[in-house]
């Protein structure tokens, strides 16, 4: 080996086959691609980890658990439901600080695009103007600036498929200079200027209304409708559902249509089991030329209570075959008790004793059908013997469902039951387990 250090580098690299590690040249960095040149020079992110996390309760609310800055959302419902209405009163509330609907709200400028019915929102207007003062929420000194109305003659976000930029850029400086931070845009199929709300045109609004609520730290709902077919979707291409942040369903009362309910559909960092009621009020605001009373509508908070009916679910053949059966034993039954002024709630087989027996008659109800409407059906006069066959409906297959259907049944809402009692629940009563009893 020679005792020169370059003969001893290089009897290493002949034995070894390692080479001995020089620092790069400029001539080594030159030879690196453009790209890996970029990355060398890119800065990494900056992380934290679970350890840092602490808790942060959000106070940068407009309508505490529904309504954030910076983020946007739909309030939707068919024709007719008083969704405009609905989101005029949202508008007062929040221009005045006042709490909306239970929920509790941090006072801003807001700002409502009317697209349609241009005619009559002065009407509107002024006629939640007149009802908070008749209600002495507010009076004829309050400062109502806050709460801006804009009329375009046209209006649209999206062109040809293509954010309109002039209508985005003219919006932007609005609400910069009102320092606006609550906007409704109804309704956005006005806003689409012919543009496809199934494909390129919806995605165009939504980016719209994305870079408004960032731009200027600021809220942007829409006013939607759902598809003819499905009233708890949205109507137009899917990525609209999965971009806003808070997906408000309204509708009216099938009994009572004054009254409006709202339930969030989706509601982001909260509960997805929101529930409002509104009530539809007439305000008249004067006389026409002909002498005749002019009126509008208000929707402001419902002062009573209100019973959530749960939507019905479709019974399978099987579920609709049991439910007769329960129906057709619980018809021979006598109330245990009643409730001055409330209808009977539970049951019991006055002729048993055994409370397995009840069971056993739906049982038999179930696999072998109900008697004829017109048939009075006889009680068996022996527990557990089985009522006369009006005809066999069921396979062997089906009557071994028996079990399954009597739990679909139950997770349906129509029954509570266990292995030998079983009780219906009464719709009076909202589905409440525990104000129902078994025999």
């Amino acid at each position: 080996m020679s005792d020169t250090q370059d003969n001893l580098a290089e009897d290493i690299k002949a034995s070894t086959g390692f080479e001995e590690h020089k620092p790069s040249t400029e001539a080594d960095v030159v030879k690196l691609s453009r790209r890996e040149k970029e990355r060398a020079q890119t800065k990494g992110y900056d992380t934290w980890s679970l350890a840092d996390a602490e808790f942060k309760p959000n106070t940068n609310y407009l309508v505490k658990g529904l309504i954030n800055p910076s983020s946007t959302s739909a309030f939707y419902g068919e024709w007719g439901t008083g969704k405009s209405f609905v989101v005029l009163d949202l508008c007062f509330h929040i221009s005045q600080g006042l709490t909306w609907l239970g929920r509790k709200v941090k006072k801003a400028n807001t700002l409502y695009v009317a697209l349609e019915g241009g005619g009559g929102i002065e009407n509107r207007a002024v006629a939640i103007k007149n009802h908070y003062i008749k209600e002495e929420v507010i009076d004829y000194e309050t400062d109502l600036t806050g709460f801006r109305i804009l009329t375009p003659p046209t209006f649209y976000l999206a062109e040809t498929n293509k954010v309109h930029r002039p209508t985005l850029d003219k919006l932007i400086v609005t609400v910069k200079e009102n320092k606006i931070k609550f906007i409704v845009i109804d309704t956005l199929a006005q806003a689409l200027g012919g543009s496809n709300e199934n494909n390129e045109g919806m995605l165009c609004i939504l980016n719209a209304c994305r870079e408004l609520a960032f731009e200027c730290d600021c809220h942007v709902s829409v006013v939607h409708h759902p598809p003819k077919n499905n009233t708890d979707d949205l109507r137009g291409h899917s990525s609209l559902a999965g971009s806003l942040d808070l997906m408000m369903k309204i509708k009216k009362d099938k009994e009572n249509k004054d009254i409006i309910t709202l339930e969030t559909a989706k509601v982001k960092d909260d509960t997805d089991d929101n529930k409002m009621v509104a009530k539809l009020k007439s305000i008249k605001l004067g006389t026409d030329d002909d002498g005749d009373d002019v009126f509008s509508l208000v929707a402001t908070h419902f002062e009573g209570e209100y019973i959530f009916h749960k939507k019905e679910k479709s019974l399978t053949k099987n579920e609709v075959e049991l439910w007769n059966a329960l129906k057709m034993v619980a018809g021979r039954m006598k109330p245990e008790r009643y409730q001055e002024g409330k209808p009977p709630h539970h049951f019991y087989v006055n002729k048993y004793e055994r409370k397995q027996t009840t069971i056993e008659l739906v049982k038999d109800g179930f696999y072998y059908g109900n008697a004829p409407q017109e048939t009075e059906y006889e009680a068996p006069e022996a527990p557990g013997e089985a009522p006369p066959p009006t005809g066999k409906i069921l396979s062997d297959k089906e009557r071994n469902a028996f079990g399954k259907t009597l739990n679909q049944l139950q997770t349906a809402g129509k029954i509570v039951c266990d292995k030998y009692y079983w009780w219906i629940v009464d719709d009076n009563l909202n589905g409440e387990e525990e104000d129902n009893q078994p025999f």
